[in-house]
């Protein structure tokens, strides 16, 4: 009976941990600070074609490890809840070889270049076999930088009305694989990712 009483009473202990434990973790749910709101990242993912997307909390081991230059998921010994985000970690480098590899495949299958025509006072674009001309008024009044549109609301700042018709670029370059910078006649500063050149060009019937 006495043994029977002490295994009751390890179980209500163990259960009672159990639920502090569950209490505890409800209390760091609710304690999460989503500082962009909670469907910001969603949204930008797909206003801007985002493939993958992660969620990394601000943790002091985790900023730590930053500091130091140690890879967080080296660590030694695993955290409360510090196990899922090694996994985030993990998949996100998993994630960024995946779409080197693609990337580096595509490129090799496809050359691309933008010139400026100053004859035509056109943009050229060549991507694989395609030729394509642009307006620069039309590509600099594409232009989606934070200064042109807002970030987070897609809010369109730049009048594009009011976009001169004799802007022109003055300074084009690649930026790595995936897309081109442009200083333009006006002082401006424009990155075009190839997703955003391609789909102008589908708008403007080209």
């Amino acid at each position: 009976m006495r043994l029977a009483s002490l295994g009751a009473a390890f179980d209500s202990i163990m259960g009672l941990v159990k639920a502090q434990q569950q209490d505890k973790h409800k209390q760091q749910v609710q304690q999460n600070r989503f500082f962009f709101g909670r469907g910001n990242l969603e949204e930008l993912a797909t206003r801007y074609d985002i493939e993958h997307m992660f969620r990394i909390p601000l943790k002091a081991e985790i900023s730590r490890c930053g500091d130091e230059g140690t890879p967080f998921v080296l660590e030694e010994g695993v955290g409360e809840g510090e196990g899922e985000e090694k996994g985030v970690f993990a998949n996100l480098a998993s994630c960024v070889v995946t779409e080197s590899s693609k990337l580096r495949h595509e490129m090799q299958k496809k050359s691309a270049s933008v010139v400026y025509d100053e004859k035509k006072q056109k943009i050229i674009f060549k991507r694989g076999e395609k030729t394509s001309e642009v307006e620069p008024a039309d590509m600099r009044g594409a232009c989606r930088c934070a200064s042109c549109v807002e970030e987070f609301t897609g809010r369109q700042i730049l009048d594009v009305m009011k976009v001169d018709k004799k802007v022109r670029p003055v300074k084009i370059r690649a930026t790595g694989n995936y897309a081109v910078s442009v200083d333009w006649s006006d002082a401006h500063r424009s990155l075009y990712p190839w997703k955003d050149i391609e789909r102008l060009l589908v708008m403007l019937k080209i």
